[in-house]
């Protein structure tokens, strides 16, 4: 059996232990980012776990000391710790705890194909890259997580087409919206 490359409207699924590309918190990524739901994109593997411990209690209490410090240095204010840290309490909502993100195996559609990702150096070479989206129930989510992939190419995120082939097609369809002015 010949194995293709996909193209738009394949329907997959994906497979614990496929390798991915995603975009995700921030938070899940790098450790200065701890309170950060800034979406970064980033390699992932479909069904393991991230997970993230946040315990800002140190940084707290360093930040309100300076805080503290400020109103007093720069505006001769005094402001009591007490006073800092009931501010900030009340705009993080935990000093502590912990969160979990993953790419779970299922059913995806392909939305887009393209040749692309070479870069200027002799090792980078372009490849096929295919972008998807979770399907609900078998039908097309909106709102369904979002993933890519290369199939060619030197890249992290790799799933070469003798690893994955369609289960289905979907017909995709692109709407334009005409706004009269």
């Amino acid at each position: 059996m010949s194995h293709k490359i996909l193209k738009v409207g394949d329907v997959i699924l994906l497979q614990d232990g496929m390798d991915v590309y995603t975009e995700l918190p921030s938070k899940f990524i790098y450790d200065n980012r701890k309170l950060s739901t800034k979406l970064a994109k980033s390699g992932i593997v479909v069904g393991i776990t991230i997970k993230t411990s946040i315990d800002i209690t140190k940084e707290k209490t360093n930040v309100a000391s300076d805080i503290v410090l400020a109103f007093k240095s720069n505006l001769g204010y005094d402001v009591s710790l007490d006073t800092v840290n009931y501010f900030i309490d009340s705009v993080v909502a935990s000093p502590s705890a912990t969160e979990e993100f993953i790419v779970e195996a299922g059913a995806f559609v392909v939305l887009d194909t393209k040749y692309d990702g070479g870069g200027s150096g002799d090792y980078s070479f372009s490849g096929h890259h295919v972008f998807c989206k979770r399907l609900k129930d078998g039908k097309y989510d909106a709102n369904g997580q979002e993933v890519d992939f290369y199939q060619s190419g030197g890249f992290t995120a790799m799933i070469k087409p003798d690893e994955i082939q369609p289960i289905a097609t979907m017909t995709v369809t692109k709407t334009v919206t005409l706004n009269v002015v």
